[in-house]
């Protein structure tokens, strides 16, 4: 039983505005679909509720898309941010060390 999926946008890589690679997105509701490759397919997706960055020329799609799924799983995201030492702690719990 084939399913098929609705996509929101469907575009290539592009290379001076030409679609002339073998890359391919999809976007779906909830993930986003990359298929690299000609002969020897390749397949990836990612569940958009797990997206925490973006840097695309269709980003405010995407955007729209990973907060309406964030908000319909209830997910919440913190971000700890380190000072870059390795240790993995936050750059205030440093002072107590």
């Amino acid at each position: 039983m084939a399913i098929t999926i609705a996509y929101l946008w469907q575009d290539r890589k592009r290379h001076l505005g030409l679609p002339l690679s073998f890359t391919r997105y999809s976007l779906s509701e909830d993930r986003l679909f990359v298929s690299v490759g000609l002969l020897n397919l390749k397949d990836d997706e990612v569940l958009l509720y797990r997206v925490r960055d973006i840097d695309t020329s269709v980003k405010e799609l995407i955007h729209k898309q990973v907060e309406q799924v964030k908000i319909q799983r209830r997910v919440r995201v913190g971000e700890i941010m380190t000072d870059g030492d390795g240790d993995g702690m936050p750059d205030d719990m440093d002072d107590d060390i």
